[in-house]
């Protein structure tokens, strides 16, 4: 029969693993929407979706369309980019998890307070890693929301604008 620790370490190395492919996933779904994004935007100037709003004779129905496809499209661009890019502490603690708190430590240091580590420590860090990597993904589906909204819907307003302007 295995030992109380060693059934919590194997819980709190689980949950990690779940929480680092969920942020993996994040991460792939993010840049799908970054894609979709740069391909409306790049179809959009390809096919000279901006006269709507550029021309000076510019139907305002038009105009109104085409603005609020490349505002979305915009918002759809920079928020998959957030979403994609690390969160980097300005300070962060010497620790044994984070690439940060990591490279806080000296070449031998981190090695040297590894050895030094009690089983129980190790675990406790590696829970707080995961309460950590947990708000973290809060964050990043908070802002994925955002970007695949902004990206269904300017992708939708685009065709509209490229339909209205072809007619």
């Amino acid at each position: 029969m295995s030992e109380p620790a060693d059934d919590r370490i194997e819980f709190v190395r689980h949950v990690n693993d779940s929480l680092h492919d969920a942020l993996r996933q994040a991460d792939l779904k993010a840049m799908a929407a970054l894609a979709v994004a740069v391909a409306m935007l790049g179809l959009g100037l390809l096919l000279r979706s901006h006269k709507a709003f550029t021309a000076l004779q510019a139907d305002p129905l038009e105009m109104g369309f085409g603005l609020a496809s490349y505002a979305l499209l915009l918002l759809a661009f920079g928020t998959s980019v957030f979403v994609i890019f690390p969160r980097l502490a300005k300070d962060p603690p010497k620790g044994w998890i984070f690439w940060e708190s990591i490279a806080a430590h000296g070449p031998g240091e981190y090695a040297a307070s590894l050895e030094a580590a009690t089983p129980e420590a190790m675990r406790k860090a590696l829970a707080e890693h995961n309460a950590v990597a947990a708000r973290i993904l809060i964050q990043k589906y908070n802002w994925l929301r955002v970007a695949y909204f902004a990206a269904s819907l300017g992708t939708v307003l685009t065709a509209a604008t490229i339909v209205l302007i072809g007619k």
